[in-house]
């Protein structure tokens, strides 16, 4: 199982990568996947700088409260990041409430004016806009 979920995200990942260098060749975009827990990382650099963070969480990884420190140094850094969640797990409603409650909380952690990009993959890597 933890093979099948590394791949969902890794799939999902490499589309992610693929959608945002088409939209914005000028960027350097590249992923990285934390092989202890099924989740990727994806950074998006200007002229060597990193600008921005994607995460893409698996099942098991959604709402772990140890992410909300990754989330929190992003909207110190950058301004906000972007959450993608598993679509076959948490349908486009329900993840808006969760990245709304995660938004939330990282206001309550001193970053009140964060933007929060939140979006849903499903089984083949394509993503939907949830927030």
């Amino acid at each position: 199982m933890k093979q099948e979920t590394k791949a969902l995200v890794e799939n999902a990942a490499s589309r992610r990568v693929a959608a945002l260098k088409k939209q914005d060749p000028t960027t350097e975009v590249t992923y990285q996947i934390d092989e202890s827990f099924p989740r990727a990382v994806i950074k998006i650099k200007k002229e060597g700088k990193v600008t921005w963070l994607e995460f893409i969480e698996s099942a098991s990884t959604v709402g772990d409260a140890s992410n909300l420190e990754d989330y929190a140094f992003c909207a110190e850094q950058f301004g906000g990041l972007t959450l993608l969640f598993p679509e076959s797990l948490y349908p486009r409603e329900i993840a808006a409430t969760i990245f709304e409650d995660i938004r939330k909380r990282i206001a309550q952690a001193g970053f009140p004016q964060v933007r929060l990009i939140g979006l849903v993959y499903d089984d083949l890597g394509s993503t939907k806009k949830a927030l």
